[in-house]
């Protein structure tokens, strides 16, 4: 763009002073309008009935700008709601996993506020890979507790609440267990040999390869207890006696042959 501005120039020596008095008004004026023809000062945004700008009324500088808040605005709501939705979806995650879970352990009452067939939310305790021979856990409420691959030759659990515990691939030999509650608990590739599980509750535990060799198990309680037909038939040899707790029998809660 090619801007000219206007002089003036006199002749007349005695005008001197102001030719060159309007001279310098004018080069103001013209150096003012060259700013402002290429930085704009801003204008006041006119507000339509909403309280927003009438972006009709914006010179062509200022309707970029309103329409970058605008997208701006626009994404930040997009953000939020993305954010939501994913907080609901991991909610709604998290409730599909633990309705699987009380499937998979096969715990109606699970959703039921009941004592006797839920456990409650407690901080577990760990003994796991821990030496525990002959240490005494007797009359302990070690729910959820978890003893797995732990060494607990000859160490007393007797009438513990031991519901939900966890004791894969242990070592119970010789271990006192008489009237110890193992409800839901994990109990798979345990050695029991000599153990004592005389009126021991397992009911619903998972006791897939653990060995009972010459455990005693008078009137303990298997009641839907997870079994391989191995361990049941050897079980079934000595299966004798009633639980003092559930008043079930050994022989029926294994579902042994008359």
């Amino acid at each position: 763009m090619n801007f000219q501005c206007p002089s003036v120039f006199s002749s007349d020596a005695g005008d001197h002073e102001k030719s060159s008095a309007i001279n310098t008004g004018i080069s103001l004026k013209c150096t003012l309008d060259l700013l402002h023809e290429y930085d704009p000062l801003p204008q006041p945004l006119s507000q339509n009935g909403r309280g927003e700008p009438a972006l009709a009324l914006l010179p062509w500088w200022e309707k970029g700008k309103a329409f970058g808040l605008q997208e701006r605005d626009e994404g930040a709501r997009i953000d939020a709601r993305g954010l939501l939705t994913q907080r609901i979806t991991r909610w709604l995650q998290i409730g599909l996993l633990s309705v699987l879970i009380c499937a998979m352990w096969t715990m109606p009452p699970c959703l039921a506020d009941s004592e006797e067939t839920t456990l409650e939310l407690i901080k577990p305790m760990s003994f796991s890979n821990g030496d525990l021979r002959g240490k005494d856990f007797s009359l302990q409420d070690l729910r959820a507790a978890d003893f797995a691959n732990a060494n607990m030759e000859r160490a007393n659990f007797s009438n513990a609440d031991l519901r939900g515990a966890i004791f894969s691939a242990s070592v119970m030999q010789n271990a006192n267990l008489q009237g110890a509650n193992f409800q839901f608990a994990m109990i798979d590739q345990v050695n029991f040999t000599d153990a004592n599980l005389e009126d021991a509750i397992l009911s619903e535990a998972l006791l897939f390869r653990s060995t009972f060799k010459a455990a005693h198990i008078t009137g303990a309680d298997f009641s839907d207890a997870l079994l391989d037909g191995e361990q049941r038939n050897i079980l079934c040899q000595t299966a004798t006696g009633i639980n003092s707790k559930t008043g079930m029998s050994t022989r029926e809660s294994l579902n042994c042959k008359s």
